[in-house]
């Protein structure tokens, strides 16, 4: 598998991210992109698959959650972004109550339409409302302090494992046949792969602090923090390094999405005398993908590797 960069838009000061952390979605022929300017703001920007920025929608919502609490999901052929509240900067119980539970938005096209949020706020559980557990068929895992996970039966609660990890839980736990992933950062920061039936540990890969993850086929995509940081594709069920890409700087909220065969990164960039500005690195997983994005059409006929 290979990596072919498509493009790097950098988004300057005006558009800086409250701390780099974002959603990626997709908007049909363009690559859509949301993140919070400040504690107060949805920001949308909708991205042409050559780097071109075709158009960005900015939303005022008090005291909308980080990014990292934001959920896409599918309600049938509808596409919705979810955005919970966040009420730790609210003064007073009066003020608390005066807060919806969260915002929602129908995405469609390069359109952004406001929707009802109690329909589907049971899709935002997030690693903030953990120790609720976490199902998967017969088990359930529950995340019982800051380092420690536990694995029971269903079926008369007997303990199957234990495990306790470095870092702190950032991200859901997910499950991909008899392989759970738990994503940590903090204190360190891995990706982990263990055997749900008997908890051994399949894999785990150092990120450096990186909260970054996303999932696509039998692959997984990760951040790995540092001036010179990484992007890794690996394998779900192994953990064998399948490629990586390197040259851009990474920290501990950095995001990363997968969009059918393109994979999108936020990474740092550090101008001389200036703050540092967020940047949008794409790449492509298409073999037939030229280095910049364009399509090859010289080839014909039957081509051998």
């Amino acid at each position: 598998m290979q990596l072919k960069k498509l493009f790097t838009l950098e988004l300057g000061n005006d558009n800086l991210f409250f701390n780099y952390e974002c959603v990626f979605f997709d908007a049909g022929d363009t690559i859509g992109l949301a993140y919070s300017g400040s504690h107060d703001n949805l920001i949308i920007k909708f991205i042409e698959k050559n780097g071109f920025e075709r158009e960005c929608i900015t939303v005022n919502l008090p005291a909308v959650s980080l990014p990292s609490r934001w959920r896409i999901v599918h309600d049938g052929n509808n596409q919705l972004l979810l955005c919970p509240v966040s009420k730790q900067y609210c003064i007073s119980q009066e003020e608390k109550d005066s807060f919806p539970a969260g915002y929602a938005f129908l995405l469609k096209g390069n359109s952004v339409i406001q929707a009802d949020y109690s329909n589907y706020s049971g899709c935002c559980s997030g690693y903030s409302t953990c120790p609720n557990p976490y199902e998967f068929g017969e088990y359930t895992i529950i995340h019982e302090s800051q380092l420690k996970y536990s694995c029971y039966r269903k079926n008369g609660g007997q303990k199957v494992w234990t495990q306790v990890l470095q870092g702190y839980l950032y991200r859901d736990i997910v499950r991909f046949d008899d392989i759970v992933i738990i994503k940590t950062a903090g204190m360190g920061g891995y990706v982990y792969g263990i055997n749900i039936e008997n908890g051994n540990i399949v894999y785990k890969i150092n990120t450096g602090d990186s909260s970054a993850i996303a999932f696509a086929g039998s692959n997984l995509y990760t951040l790995v923090r540092g001036k010179s940081g990484k992007l890794l594709v690996a394998d779900i069920h192994t953990g064998e390094i399948l490629c990586s890409e390197m040259g851009f700087s990474v920290n501990s909220y950095c995001s990363i999405g997968v969009i059918g065969d393109l994979v999108a990164a936020v990474t740092c960039i550090k101008n001389k005398d200036e703050w540092p500005t967020a940047a949008i690195q794409c790449f492509t997983t298409r073999s037939e993908c030229q280095g910049d994005g364009s399509l090859d059409t010289k080839l014909e006929g039957n081509v051998s590797e």
